[in-house]
């Protein structure tokens, strides 16, 4: 009995449109997310530890000496902790070719606060590195880092290892409704 009701007032709706509306189909490519520039960080970089190869490629691990950063929302500077937990590709070990990083760093705000930042990405063609960034921070006023996507770019001096790091850092933004 349950069911005829239901499969009733299924049919009553449908036809009435109210039970399947059809999505608008879109007329061209959704639009596209937005970045806002959120800083620039500049990086030295200290001693390398080649840690050699393994399962997924050759580890080198290149240790933080600090720096600074500076944006319209944040600046300060970073801590000497921390570092690059790079991989070179198995197939093609030339770090000046193919180079995937995996770093961890603790940034000081200049008002005295701590901000971990954790970052993997890809070599380009030019040698330059496209990044995907990650923030965590308990303090009251950052917090809103912990739910920024960030994306960047890192500028490197060439051959590697070089000790001195661009990193341009902008914060994905979704796109703004019709």
């Amino acid at each position: 009995m349950r069911s005829i009701i239901f499969t009733t007032v299924y049919l009553c709706l449908s036809l009435a449109g109210l039970a399947s509306a059809a999505p608008k189909k879109p007329s061209g490519p959704p639009a596209a997310p937005g970045l806002s520039y959120l800083y620039t960080l500049n990086v030295t970089a200290g001693v390398t530890y080649p840690v050699g190869p393994g399962p997924r490629g050759t580890r080198v691990v290149l240790t933080i000496n600090g720096g600074n950063f500076a944006g319209p929302k944040l600046k300060g500077n970073l801590m000497p902790v921390g570092g690059d937990f790079a991989l070179l590709d198995a197939n093609n070990p030339d770090p000046n070719k193919v180079f995937t990083p995996d770093v961890k760093m603790v940034l000081e705000t200049h008002d005295g606060q701590y901000i971990y930042k954790h970052f993997t990405g890809e070599m380009q063609e030019n040698g330059d590195t496209l990044i995907r960034v990650g923030f965590e921070t308990g303090s009251e006023k950052y917090y809103w880092l912990n739910s920024v996507v960030g994306v960047g770019t890192v500028k490197r001096l060439l051959p590697f290892p070089s000790d001195l790091l661009t990193f341009d850092i902008w914060k994905v933004e979704l796109p703004k409704s019709k």
